[in-house]
């Protein structure tokens, strides 16, 4: 079962039709603000009644669990709806630990893995984009790079370390 809270995207039927094809037509149960204290264990249960109501969306950002799916086949949905160039990036499995969880909860920490992960791409793309002139010329440039280079080989880098090295690559931006 997949369970899909579209936040924005609760009033675009193009978007909503592309994803309904990016996962392959599989059965989607649509939520809204009137579940968001549910647990998943009754949300993924087939015999629960969920009424959906698309003007009850109190969250912007559309949110997907896959439940008894595979990582690979959701990983396949990912790319697909990557593809599709829909704008969801919280999405998470259900799992023996979160079922117990409500789904506002839920949403809330994949919502700040999400964020947090965009930082590191942003990270990541400031580092692809160096200028290799200013390398050679500004050792200051060339230090800093090399600090944000080696904090993202960490598997486990702080939020604040990330955003302190984001602040540091962007000051270049202005000299």
């Amino acid at each position: 079962m997949i369970l899909f809270y579209p936040g924005n995207l609760a009033h675009d039927p193009q978007a909503l039709q592309a994803l309904q094809k990016a996962l392959n037509d599989q059965p989607v149960r649509y939520l809204s603000d009137g579940v968001l204290d549910h647990p998943l264990k009754d949300l993924t249960n087939p015999q629960t009644q969920v009424s959906y109501n698309p003007a009850e969306m109190v969250q912007d950002y559309p949110f997907l669990l896959f439940s008894g799916y595979a990582l690979d086949q959701v990983s396949k949905f990912q790319n697909l709806i990557e593809q599709a160039g829909l704008p969801i990036r919280a999405m998470a499995i259900e799992t023996a630990n979160n079922r117990e969880m409500v789904l506002s909860e839920l949403m809330a920490e994949v919502e700040r893995e999400a964020k947090y992960f965009e930082k590191r791409d942003e990270l990541a793309d400031l580092l692809n984009g160096l200028d290799p002139d200013r390398l050679q010329a500004d050792q200051d440039y060339f230090k800093c790079a090399m600090l944000a280079a080696n904090l993202l080989r960490q598997d486990e880098l702080s939020e604040n370390m990330l955003d302190t090295a984001l602040k540091i690559m962007h000051s270049f931006d202005k000299k």
